[in-house]
């Protein structure tokens, strides 16, 4: 990752720094305003890191817009009532983590209440490519066609699973673009895996080398990456939180449907399915209702919860009764 340009580059001590939430951004502007600040904008993806182990998630950020320019944001709190698509404008400081990295310090976020894309989430056809990505030093551990055959091809698909679980309404086809054979490629990035964890640098040049094998990325709603299962990353998947001009998922398991069903659960718009215990309006478990796809995975195929279904627009409003006591 580069600092911008003009941009003088200082330190922050670990300790000055407290609480930060990381984001990533892609910019469309670049523009100086004063000594050390920028003022950058793009469009907002929300991204969920998943730790099924712990039952913990960790959530960052991130404005796509192209692909050469990323950085990483601090905040000192957590923005709030931010969703994929949106637009927003930053201000910050450029900063060298002495834990976290390279990034900006934000010190003023303003947040479109419009999409900058629309994609609307609930949209019956979902059009998806799968990208199993390699590394010179290092493979993941299935082929395209394991990774087509997750995600179409086998009874319990995961295209399948999303059609009875959304009672028909919500469907994945297989060959959006119209060669006869179903949308997954394998790539090799020319580089090794390294020791960090860059997932965003690696769906970039994925997406760089699905394009140059023919793929037209702005057909696709989602772009699922498949990753070596040795890849330095602590979590078993990733998802984007909703969907703006398109949405990513990454997994490091080929045989782990319910895990990417989850993290496309995501793309959807969906939380976690936890659970509060004592109804005190407070999550013991984040990851707790295990009748639920989007509660912990790694266990098998299961429906999405009634509530998330409603969310999605799957059960029509006839069909709904609200409990009183």
């Amino acid at each position: 990752m580069n600092k911008p340009d003009s941009l003088a580059f200082f330190k922050v001590a670990k300790n000055s720094l407290p609480k930060l939430i990381i984001v990533f951004l892609i910019l469309t502007t670049n523009k100086i305003f004063a000594e050390n600040s920028l003022q950058l904008s793009g469009e907002i993806q929300v991204n969920i890191a998943e730790d099924h182990n712990f039952g913990i998630q960790s959530k960052d950020y991130t404005l796509i817009v192209d692909k050469t320019n990323s950085f990483r944001l601090f905040f000192n709190e957590e923005p709030s009532n931010i969703k994929s698509g949106q637009f927003a404008m930053i201000r910050g400081s450029w900063v060298n983590h002495q834990v976290l990295g390279e990034g900006i310090l934000v010190n003023e976020l303003i947040v479109s209440s419009a999409s900058y894309f629309e994609n609307t989430i609930q949209a019956t056809t979902r059009k998806v490519l799968v990208i199993v990505v390699n590394f010179s030093d290092t493979s993941a551990s299935c082929s395209d066609t394991d990774a087509a055959n997750l995600m179409w091809n086998n009874t319990n698909s995961i295209a399948n699973w999303f059609s009875e679980a959304s009672f028909g309404s919500t469907n994945f086809p297989s060959d959006t673009n119209a060669d006869s054979s179903p949308d997954a490629i394998n790539v090799t990035i020319g580089s090794t895996m390294g020791t960090s964890c860059n997932y965003n640098s690696w769906a970039n040049s994925a997406d760089t080398l699905a394009e140059s094998a023919g793929y037209d990325l702005s057909q696709y709603d989602h772009r699922v990456y498949i990753l070596p299962e040795t890849a330095p990353c602590d979590w078993a998947g990733l998802g984007t939180l909703g969907c703006g001009s398109y949405c990513r998922a990454w997994t490091l398991y080929c045989n782990l449907a319910d895990v990417l069903a989850h993290e496309i659960g995501h793309n959807l718009d969906l939380n976690h399915a936890g659970v509060d215990v004592d109804n005190d309006g407070s999550t013991e478990d984040e990851y707790g209702d295990t009748s639920c796809v989007m509660g912990y995975g790694g266990v098998g195929y299961r429906h999405f919860n009634s509530v998330h279904k409603v969310d999605l627009g799957w059960i029509p409003s006839e069909r709904i009764q609200v409990a009183s006591t």
